[in-house]
């Protein structure tokens, strides 16, 4: 997950975010499923725009390519 501006983090559980812009990868996994439901969390505490990009991995583009 990448997010265009820093998060200054004020107090446990609280978060501060100037970011409008949310970038989030996904690639079938556990932990783009754990990051991604962060993303969708902090996307909506901060009214901010969510982009979702899927990737595939390396070694299956290079099968599909053959």
């Amino acid at each position: 997950m990448f997010i265009m501006e820093e998060i200054h983090y004020c107090a446990p559980g609280h978060i501060f975010c100037r970011a409008n812009k949310i970038l989030l990868t996904v690639d079938g996994s556990e932990g783009s499923a754990k990051a991604a439901t962060v993303a969708f969390e902090v996307a909506e505490m901060t009214k901010s725009k969510l982009y979702i990009l899927h990737v595939i991995p390396t070694p299956i583009v290079k099968q599909i390519a053959m």
